[in-house]
Order: structure tokens, then sequence, then C-alpha cells
């Protein structure tokens, strides 16, 4: 918080410091972001109006119901974009007044529809300068982007509104769907949000949940809808792989019972539906790299989570402790199989072998040109490989208690001011220990972050896969 101003201070991505206060906020005390995206909104709406388009069914021959919005290209009208997205959200509004009933939840509901309504403009930034990069002209970039970015929002409403309208209880309860699709849009609303709890070993898909959130929700959301309505994902990539969830891991787990909007550092059960499968595909990935082919498998229990040597035999808990690891690699493998792209250089880590998907950091100065190139090109947030044996990280953790802990670690970087040398630090462990605004980081903290201090071996230092 602003003391001088009195508001909350937002992130180059968007998000306000205050965005995890009270999960209901009272008409008087509304946050003044939400009061600016009001105003956004409007302007966007006269626009609409203006051409002839407004907040309802205005052009039906565009669509094949309400419920069911087709999809439409680039190449189609800025008109056509803005009608689609208005459809979704009148869509998705009307079945959260009917699926819904608890009021707080409801109005912390339409709430994060407003909030992530206000991050159209800044992915419609972070998208222009993908395409400026690409050689398009800045005029073409602002079009297309201004396409897209209203695509992501209307996508990422229409996935969540396939989990809120399914029926049945299978593989979901209707209250666990109901539960899922609040999750969805919180984190979509803002991705700091997305955190990986108590659980060990999970900080390198949380922080490629989090990034991807924040570049393409639309991805994340379509990947955990389909797990809770199918209890099945199929990755985009190169192979692609198909997972399956076991029982024990769509049922949620000890943190992610307790409630729809987990507090403090607990794990959402979105959030356990996107690392679970994560994780899997890792590991089927692995299973398809052995000769002859393993069959492990990641099932998160109640309280703890195991690797098994048969999917089909939960029961059958994995011997071999050579596999456990997680590599670089893998990350950047993860992350390309749920969007289909081939994204390099977003991990950043010290000290290592010159490699083209990955930016070798070995020296103050090499870190701050890349983020302030990863800035300028829109490759925003990136993820960073730390040792949390360093400081600020091991106060973090209580001296080696968080989830993850007492090891390398994975966090995102969210922002970098070259003025200042300030970089924000999203750190999976809870909002307590982010590191945004006044807490940001300087540049030569987060170059000591990736630093380890015993010169270990980096090859034995990485972090658990899943455990």
């Amino acid at each position: 918080m602003d003391e001088a101003t009195d508001k909350p201070i937002e992130s180059a991505d968007g998000f306000s410091s205050s965005s995890r206060d009270a999960l209901v906020v009272e008409s008087d005390k509304e946050r003044p972001v939400l009061a600016k995206m009001e105003k956004e909104r409007s302007a966007r709406l006269k626009a609409g109006e203006a051409s002839g388009i407004t907040d309802q069914f205005d052009k039906p021959e565009l669509y094949e119901s309400q419920a069911a919005v087709r999809e439409i290209g680039l190449d189609s009208t800025v008109e056509e974009h803005w009608s689609r997205f208005s459809n979704e959200r009148q869509r998705l509004t009307e079945l959260s007044e009917s699926r819904i009933k608890d009021p707080a939840e409801r109005k912390q509901f339409q709430q994060d529809m407003r909030l992530l309504e206000g991050r159209m403009d800044r992915l419609q930034e972070l998208y222009k300068k993908q395409y400026e990069q690409q050689g398009r002209s800045p005029e073409e970039a602002q079009e297309m982007a201004s396409k897209q970015s209203q695509d992501q929002v209307s996508e990422t409403l229409k996935q969540v509104g396939r989990v809120l309208e399914a029926e049945g209880d299978k593989p979901l309860k209707q209250s666990e769907r109901i539960m899922v699709a609040e999750e969805i849009l919180h984190h979509a609303a803002d991705p700091t949000t997305v955190d990986q709890g108590s659980h060990h070993g999970t900080c390198h898909v949380t922080t490629v949940e989090s990034r991807l959130y924040t570049r393409s929700p639309a991805t994340v959301a379509q990947m955990v809808a389909d797990v809770a309505l199918k209890g099945q994902y199929k990755s985009v990539g190169e192979p692609e792989v198909t997972v399956t969830l076991d029982k024990d891991s769509l049922t949620p787990d000890c943190e992610a019972e307790n409630n729809n909007y987990p507090t403090g550092s607990d794990r959402s059960f979105a959030s356990q539906l996107f690392q679970a499968t994560a994780l899997n595909v890792s590991w089927e990935l692995y299973n398809q790299h052995q000769d002859p082919h393993t069959d492990f498998h990641y099932v998160q229990l109640h309280d703890t989570a195991v690797i098994v040597e048969d999917s089909k035999d939960p029961q059958k808990e994995a011997t071999t402790k050579d596999a456990n690891a997680v590599s670089d690699d893998e990350v950047v493998e993860l992350s390309n199989q749920i969007t289909g792209k081939d994204e390099k250089r977003f991990l950043l880590r010290h000290g290592r072998p010159e490699d083209e998907k990955f930016t070798d950091v070995d020296s103050v100065e090499t870190l701050c040109e890349r983020l302030k190139e990863m800035k300028e090109k829109g490759e925003l947030p990136a993820i960073v490989k730390v040792d949390c044996s360093n400081e600020p990280l091991f106060s973090d953790s209580g001296g080696g208690d968080a989830g993850g802990s007492g090891d390398w670690h994975f966090v995102t970087v969210t922002d970098y001011n070259p003025e200042t040398g300030k970089v924000d630090l999203d750190n999976q462990w809870g909002e307590e220990n982010d590191h945004f605004g006044d807490r940001a980081l300087d540049i030569n903290t987060v170059f000591n972050l990736m630093k380890d201090p015993a010169h270990q071996d980096p090859e034995e230092g990485v972090p658990d896969r899943g455990l």
C-alpha cells in the first residue's frame, strides 16, 4: 500500500498489492483499482455501442447459441471480438447467479470477473510487444494484440463456464466443480495467488502455472476444466501425451478441502489439479524416454503425495530414487507441452554451460540485461532457479519449514525496473513471502539467490520431481 496515496501498488503485470485482501470488499471500501477497471470497461462499452455492438447479444449470426460461442479468428473485426467477450461475460454472470448460492462467494466471483477484465489492457500490452518482435508495424501489432487479449479473457470465461454449468457427480461433485470454477477465475484475475502450499517438490510446476496464468490464462483454464470434467488431459506439445488422474488426485487434499479461496500459502483445488496433471505429463514424457518404457505416476493423497511404479496400482510406491529429480530441460519442456509453443530462455539459472534453452547467468550485468530484454520483448514473467538457503528466502521459509525449502527452488520474476534495479519476485510460498512494491529485491540480491553457497554440483541439487 502506498502510504502517500493510500492506493494499492500495481506491478508491471497489473496486479494490486492488496489483491489478496479480504475476499469480500464492502461497497464503501472497494479497491481504487476496481474503480479504475470499471471506468475502463465503461469506455470499452461506449466504443462498442458506437460501432453498433452493445453489451447484449446483438449479432446472433456470429454465435451458435448464448451458451456456445463460435470461435472467431484474428482476421475478424475488433467489434466481433468485443461482442464475443460481452456474450461470455453475460453468460458467466448468469451462471454465477444460478450456481453459486453463497452470497459472499458469488460477490467474490463477480469481483474476480472485473479484475480479469481489468487485465485485458495489460495482456494487450504484452501481446503488442510480441507482435512487434515478429516484425509487425505498431498499428498492426496494436490491433492484433487488442483482439488476442479480448479472446484470452473471453476463452477464460468460457472455460470457467464449462465447469460451472456441468451436471452430475463424476469425476467431481458439483460442490467441487464450483470450487474449481471459482479458483480458476481467482487465479486468472491475479496469478500471484497461485501457491504450492506445503507440497514439497512442486515449485517447478507452480511457477509454470503462475507464468501461464499471467501470459495465457485461457490455456490454463482449459487444462484445468478438462481435468475437472473428464479426469483427463491431452497435451498439445510434441509428442502429444495423454494423462488420466487417479481418484485420489481428483479429490481435494488436506489444504484444498478447507475453503474455496485458500488463504496464506495453502494451495487451491484448481492448483492441485493443474500441478498433479503437469507432474504426470512430465512423468509420462520421462516414461516414454526409457527403454523399456516405465510407468511412473504421480498420485496426490490427502496428506501427502507419492510416486507409484504402476499407474494401475496406486499402492505400489516407487523404490527407484534416481528418477526423483526434475531437470531444467523438463521445466521448459513441460511449459511447451501445455502451450504448444517452442519458448526458450525464460528459465534463468546460474553457473551453467551455455544452452539455448535457458538463460545462463554468470554476473549481475548478465542478469540485468536479460531481465530488461524480457520486459521489452514481452517475455516476463521469468522462472528463476534459486537456492533457498540464501537470504531472504531462508528467513521467508522459517528457517527451512516452507514447502520445498532447504534446497534448490523455483520462483517467478514478474517485473524489473532497470532504473532502480528493483525486482518484483513472486515466491510460491504464499503472499507473505512475495517481494513486490516496497519489498521488491535489489538485483544484486536476486543474483546472490541464484548462487549455490556450498558450490555443490548443480546437477546434485535440482528440485525434486513432485516429491
